[in-house]
């Protein structure tokens, strides 16, 4: 390990020494000169390249001493008057949110935070919220449209809590009568969505393919939660059997359809999300043994009979099959 003694420690500190900057740092310097409107006089345009270090001299006082050519850079009045004078700061405006849209935002936070550990504490909040929402609110209906929206927007994203989603609504349901007669009205546009898929293809335009995923991915999402409010008796059984043999009934059309491939791969993911978890609540309704026939039908198709029906899509009926025999 190397050693230093006191006069090795004075050299350093009081020794004078060269250092130049590299070219980049240089000119990093000149940027920065540039974007603060600090312009160097024309008729000195070197750049410091040589540092001062402080001289000590008899007593307690420093002194500087210069080593090489002097750097100092004549600086115009109209220099020191943008200094004296910079352009103003505008400061970010934040709109601040009152009222019914605060309560809203509050109720999305909580939705977006809520956990098994802090349901009930979330679940105060947000009725604590609702409540202010209806004092004296004569577009109450349509302000409970939003937190409606706003739970299966969330609930359509995270998939890991749905049935903690599904409680959360029930517990409101009871609480608040609105979301029970709104829900339905979500549930059409659940159907209409499906409606809407269109295949995207990767080669043609990535961020679109990216978009038509995540849209995928959200839609599986809303099935599960869909399942789970079957399950608290949110929604009844049949309006869920309803949406089954909908979507059955877009199969049946779409695999006789070109370029409709993806599009009942897609519908046929969903199936199997709701039909194999609510046997045990359907299985003695009358339209659940039509469900199980078309789901057997399916299973039996061959792709290369059909336009757009795929062995990854037969397969995935064949798996419903077994699920649903066990």
């Amino acid at each position: 390990m190397p050693q230093y003694t006191l006069t090795d420690f004075n050299t350093i500190m009081f020794g004078k020494f060269e250092y130049t900057l590299p070219e980049n740092i240089n000119n990093i310097i000149c940027k920065l000169q540039e974007e603060v409107n600090l312009y160097i006089s024309s008729t000195q345009t070197e750049t410091p390249t040589t540092y001062e270090k402080p001289v000590k001299k008899s007593g307690s006082h420093y002194s500087h001493k210069k080593s090489g050519r002097s750097h100092t850079k004549q600086v115009t009045d109209e220099d020191w008057e943008a200094v004296r004078n910079p352009v103003p700061f505008k400061a970010t405006v934040i709109d601040k949110k009152e009222g019914i849209e605060k309560s809203i935002n509050d109720i999305r936070v909580c939705l977006n935070k809520i956990s098994a550990k802090n349901y009930k504490s979330q679940l105060e909040t947000i009725i604590e919220n609702i409540n202010n929402i209806l004092l004296d609110n004569e577009n109450k209906i349509e302000d409970m449209k939003t937190i409606v929206k706003a739970i299966f927007d969330i609930a359509s994203n995270n998939k890991f809590f749905s049935e903690l989603y599904a409680d959360l609504y029930k517990e409101l349901g009871d609480k608040f009568p609105e979301f029970n007669s709104i829900i339905e009205e979500f549930l059409v546009q659940y159907k209409e969505n499906v409606k809407e898929i269109v295949y995207v293809d990767p080669n043609t335009d990535y961020d679109k393919f990216c978009n038509y995923n995540k849209s995928n991915d959200k839609r599986k999402a809303l099935s599960a939660f869909l399942v789970n409010l079957m399950k608290k008796q949110i929604i009844t059984t049949d309006l869920l059997l309803d949406i089954i043999l909908y979507l059955q009934g877009l199969i049946t059309k779409y695999i006789d359809e070109p370029n409709r491939l993806n599009e009942v791969e897609e519908i046929t993911e969903n199936l199997f999300i709701i039909i194999p978890n609510i046997k045990a609540e359907c299985s003695s309704l009358e339209n659940w043994n039509v469900i199980l026939t078309n789901v057997t039908e399916c299973s039996k198709l061959k792709a290369k009979d059909r336009q757009s029906l795929s062995s990854r899509a037969i397969f995935k009926y064949m798996d419903m099959v077994d699920k649903l025999n066990k």
